[in-house]
């Protein structure tokens, strides 16, 4: 099955080593199972040459649009930046760092027409094994506290149809909660959606944010204020 309109987005902070075999993949694979696509990489405030390479690489392929924050203002804001510029039908997001294979796109074409949104999980999650203790007790915490209930809650492999731009213009996490807060206003809106599997492999260049314990701290700041906020209402 071959898509007809797709956008998709990739955060980008200090990515430039995994950049140009991202972008070599994208032309490799996007082509044959997509019909009309545009990638949009946002980097967010990057201390490395990602956005020359950006730069550079919009000149090369056709496909490749990106957008520049001037200081990093977290993984959520990159996401949603990315997001609310995209122009297709549909809307897929991931990475930058080369840990999904972007083949695994092709098994979500076919449940896009009946669900609104279609949610990876990895499998099996190439990380070590503090990662997947804190990615379990992080998923327990949110389940605890909103009752959203998925295998894999921060797997950055998911699609949607294009109005999600209409929830995602008005979420207010910007850093690490980005996808909790996500999924809690696609169960508002009674969104279906539908989890499948993606492979996950290990990341080869660069830095993993989400082990930072600034980010660590932030994301349960954000999920402390969103959920008292939400107790509220």
């Amino acid at each position: 099955m071959k898509l007809s309109s797709l956008s998709l987005v990739f955060p980008a902070y200090n990515e430039a080593k995994n950049l140009p075999v991202l972008f070599s993949h994208i032309q490799n694979v996007v082509p044959e199972m997509v019909e009309d696509f545009e990638v949009i990489v946002v980097n967010d405030g990057s201390r490395d040459n990602t956005l020359e390479l950006l730069v550079e690489n919009s000149k090369k392929y056709s496909w490749l649009k990106y957008l520049s924050h001037q200081k990093n203002q977290g993984y959520g804001q990159a996401v949603r930046s990315g997001i609310l510029a995209a122009h297709k039908d549909y809307i897929f997001f991931s990475d930058s760092d080369l840990q999904f294979d972007l083949r695994s796109l092709g098994c979500f074409f076919p449940y896009i027409s009946a669900y609104k949104a279609v949610i990876g999980y990895r499998a099996p999650r190439s990380d070590n094994l503090i990662r997947l203790l804190n990615g379990w007790l992080w998923k327990k915490l949110v389940e605890i506290l909103f009752s959203i209930k998925v295998r894999d809650l921060d797997c950055a492999f998911k699609m949607f149809h294009r109005d999600v731009q209409q929830i995602v213009r008005n979420m207010e996490c910007r850093g690490a909660m980005f996808s909790t807060e996500l999924l809690y206003y696609l169960k508002k809106h009674n969104w279906n959606w539908i989890e499948l599997p993606v492979k996950h492999y290990p990341r080869k260049h660069g830095t993993q944010t989400g082990a930072n314990i600034k980010v660590i701290l932030k994301a349960f700041w954000e999920l402390f204020q969103f959920w008292r906020k939400k107790r509220k209402i």
